[in-house]
Formats: structure tokens, sequence, C-alpha cells
């Protein structure tokens, strides 16, 4: 860019537009791992079944546990119990992710894995240092249990709920 002002002229230095550039996430992006099954049988894009031990799941990664339990830990050391039936979602973040259906109880114990998140239907909880439980179904909306500590329930951005977010203790 060139300014002049009567005789004088000045070059200035322009920087490029970053604006429309938006971040995609990288689907093999690993965000969590399967760290325990005890008899869990698993619906996912590749059929039913067991999964194989110390699975690494990527961004946006949906599977359903149609029976037993199973234990994901995020990359900040969130450990999520899920209670088939349940169905889940990792998200873009490596401290969050989705339950559509079902129960879990989220642990997070280490100062990485505050904030872990739970989207859940019409809510997200976010820990806030603690042991909570969430129980999500699509159609009659979803409930928390915090066992130690707190949590803060805020609606979900797609949800059509308006309420102020609060934080739930013990």
């Amino acid at each position: 860019v060139l300014l002049t002002s009567g005789e004088e002229t000045a070059e200035v230095a322009t920087l490029p537009d970053f604006t429309h550039l938006t971040p995609t996430p990288d689907p093999n992006r690993v965000v969590a791992t399967v760290t325990d099954q005890v008899n869990a049988q698993w619906v996912s894009a590749n059929g039913q079944g067991a999964l194989p031990d110390r699975l690494l799941l990527a961004v946006n990664q949906r599977l359903t546990l149609v029976q037993g339990f199973a234990e994901i830990t995020t990359n900040r050391g969130a450990k999520v119990l899920i209670q088939a039936p349940a169905t889940i979602e990792t998200t873009d973040s490596d401290n969050a992710i989705r339950l559509h259906r079902g129960k879990l109880v989220g642990r997070c114990e280490t100062p990485s894995s505050k904030g872990f998140t739970v989207h859940a239907p019409g809510m997200d909880v976010v820990d806030l240092g603690t042991v909570f439980g969430v129980e999500a179904d699509a159609e009659e909306g979803s409930s928390v249990l915090v066992i130690e500590g707190s949590v803060r329930a805020q609606p979900a951005t797609t949800s059509p709920l308006a309420f102020e977010p609060v934080v739930l203790e013990t």
C-alpha cells in the first residue's frame, strides 16, 4: 500500500487477510482412548462386536455401547465411565465428549482435565473439578448428578431451551 501526502510517498506493509480462514478439525487427530472395557459390545460404522483394547478415538467418532461398560480417557486426563446402552461421540476437543443417549460418570482429577465438558441433549455440563454423572435422552432431555465437587450446567448452543447457567454442587 502506498500512502501519498503532497510530495512524500511512504510504503506501508499490510497483513494478509486471515479472517476467511476457518480451522477444520483433523479427522485423524486422536482426542481420547478406550482405556478399559467390561463385557462391552459396540455398534460402529464397522459393525457390532468387541473393540480392541486401548482403541484410539479420533475427532467426531461415534460409537454405540449396546452391552457392558467402558472407560474412555480424554487426552487431557478426564476419565469417563459409560454404561450400556449409550451412544457417545468425540468432538474436535481433547477435553469433551458428546453423550447422545445413555449414562456416564465423569471423573476429572488432574489439573489439565478441569473444564471437561459433556455435551448432552439440551445442555452442556462443564466440570469444575469433580466427579459427576450425566444421563441423556433426546426425547426426555438430560439430567446431572454431582457426586463430588461442582459442575456448571448451561444451555447447549443448539438448544431451544433458555436458562441461565447454574453451578451445581455435591
